[in-house]
């Protein structure tokens, strides 16, 4: 018997480890469950750590995952943080919003998600990180309820504050019309625009990643600053016709496996990524909604990360990136990585991991039950 005993607990033990090597390889080190009354949402979240510690909330944005943060979770988890990555309204997992109502997808929404989140989770006080569209969730919900989210983490997307005076956004979106060439936004808005992208999730998720990638972003010279996000009107209207025109290759940095995770996630889920292009549908109308944030800024401590090759930053926000300083008056990070395409927290894991522990280091943290 007690060898009998022996033989089983090593077995037990062998089969662990090797359950533990095959996360390993992934970089999946985070546990999942869903959380029903969150907004009227039965919500998939990705968590690692205490639950006791300080909330570190993980937005991420479109084509997105919270598995985009695989590199993070353990890395908060063992600094003394409870990491939590909520699979947005629409995402995988995550039940009872429509997307064929894209109204329910507005920022004020989602916001609203994030702070029933954070009580359903048993907190009062988070630090917010959003990568992609995550960052201007990010900042919505620091603006509107600074007494939660005492402290906010922006990758990838600089803060544009909405200015006393400014034209509407849909003012602003018309100089995006540019003769003989299609910003992707105009594509991904149109109705029924995601029937073409489901239609290969694959190759959507391969080529939207690797052209993003500096691997991809350095492999040809683009003709706008905007790079990919801005392509030559003969290469068509819509997603299947254009994407014949971008390359894709394996990237140095992003395997695979990892991109093969996003793709089984979004073909298992309701709607494909419908919900996320609600995002985009959204513009108008979530600028409309939050035209009373107009002169306001972000007073809690806040951090920049930004990758030097990212279109993002060198096109879409390079004014914005440039007047970070003057913008924010607690900014105490504002790094550009060098090498770094749009997926920052894929392609330089370790570098973003050390700011973002700095950053959290530096910070004033509530007591540990709240």
């Amino acid at each position: 018997w007690i060898l009998f005993e022996s033989v089983t607990v090593v077995s037990m033990t062998i089969s662990r480890l090797m359950s533990r090597r095959s996360i390993r390889l992934l970089g999946k080190f985070y546990s999942e469950r869903n959380i029903n009354g969150v907004n009227g949402l039965n919500m998939r979240i990705a968590e690692a750590g205490d639950s006791s510690k300080p909330l570190v909330l993980l937005l991420d944005g479109f084509p997105g995952h919270y598995h985009a943060y695989r590199h993070q979770f353990q890395a908060l988890a063992n600094a003394g943080y409870y990491a939590v990555a909520p699979s947005h309204r629409g995402f995988p997992g995550t039940e009872g919003a429509d997307p064929e109502d894209p109204t329910a997808f507005n920022i004020l929404n989602i916001t609203s998600d994030i702070v029933s989140l954070v009580h359903m989770l048993g907190k009062t006080k988070a630090v917010i990180v959003g990568h992609d569209w995550g960052a201007p969730f990010a900042w919505t919900s620091g603006l509107l309820r600074p007494d939660m989210f005492y402290a906010v983490s922006l990758l990838s997307v600089p803060f544009v504050p909405k200015l006393v005076g400014a034209p509407p956004i849909s003012e602003l979106m018309e100089q995006l019309k540019i003769p003989g060439s299609i910003f992707y936004q105009f594509s991904w808005i149109e109705e029924g625009s995601e029937k073409g992208i489901n239609a290969d999730l694959e190759q959507f998720f391969k080529k939207i990643i690797y052209n993003l990638h500096y691997d991809g972003l350095s492999s040809r010279e683009w003709s706008s600053p905007l790079g990919p996000l801005l392509w030559p009107q003969e290469w068509g209207k819509d997603w299947p016709e254009m994407q014949q025109k971008l390359d894709y290759k394996p990237m140095s940095t992003i395997p695979e496996e990892d991109i093969q995770v996003y793709v089984n996630a979004f073909k298992q889920n309701p709607g494909g990524l419908h919900g996320g292009l609600n995002f985009y549908r959204n513009i108008v109308f979530n600028d409309m909604v939050t035209r009373f944030q107009q002169g306001q800024t972000l007073l809690q401590p806040t951090s920049l990360l930004v990758g030097e090759k990212d279109p993002v930053i060198t096109g879409m926000f390079a004014e914005a990136w440039e007047h970070q300083n003057a913008i924010l008056p607690d900014l105490r990070q504002k790094v550009m990585l060098p090498n770094c395409g749009h997926w920052i927290q894929q392609e330089k894991p370790e570098e973003t991991n050390k700011f973002l522990l700095e950053f959290l280091a530096a910070l004033n943290h509530p007591k540990p039950d709240a």
